[in-house]
């Protein structure tokens, strides 16, 4: 016949597996709280410094207000110091006086160089529609890793659960700017 000594000691034994069991459920839970509350917080830097490079460009714009007015029309590409679809020109306008049109280029290709060096894979475009006054619309671009439980369609368009740690997602950040 077994002790209760034997019994109670190997209950006692099955009491810390299921308490370190729940504990480490605990942990893991904190864990993926606070990888979701890093990748959440660095996504809203992302966010603000985008705001804050929207608001640069805006700035040039207006300071450099007889280049935009004639602007009208034209999309403009920038990544990093490259500019398609506007102004062109190498003048270090810092140092060397500029005509508007060598402004805009320097401007552009200075906060392209900005963009691309503030976001991850940081693009930007500046929308000129000829109207009056003229409308300038500036996005910016950049890709950003998710740590996040999503909704996702499946194919037979029921929803499932994708928990979707290292997927890459684009984000943008848009302003309009009159021209005056």
């Amino acid at each position: 016949m077994k002790s209760s000594s034997a019994m109670q000691s190997g209950s006692t034994m099955l009491e810390v597996l299921i308490a370190l069991v729940v504990i480490l459920t605990g942990v893991l839970g904190a864990a993926g709280i606070q990888m979701l509350s890093i990748n959440n917080t660095k996504n809203a830097e992302y966010q603000g410094v985008a705001a804050i490079n929207a608001s640069n460009i805006v700035a040039a714009i207006h300071g450099n207000s007889k280049y935009w007015l004639k602007a009208g029309g034209k999309t403009i590409s920038v990544s990093g110091s490259s500019v398609t679809g506007g102004p062109s020109g190498s003048t270090d306008c810092s140092s060397a006086k500029c005509s508007a049109t060598e402004m805009a280029a320097y401007d552009l290709s200075n906060w392209g160089a900005a963009v691309a060096a503030s976001v991850p894979s940081g693009t930007a475009s500046v929308d000129c529609k000829n109207t009056s006054p003229v409308a300038c619309t500036i996005t910016l671009s950049w890709l950003v890793k998710n740590v996040a439980n999503l909704k996702a369609a499946s194919t037979n368009n029921t929803k499932t659960d994708l928990f979707a740690s290292g997927t890459v997602r684009a984000r943008t950040y848009q302003t309009v700017v009159i021209v005056r």
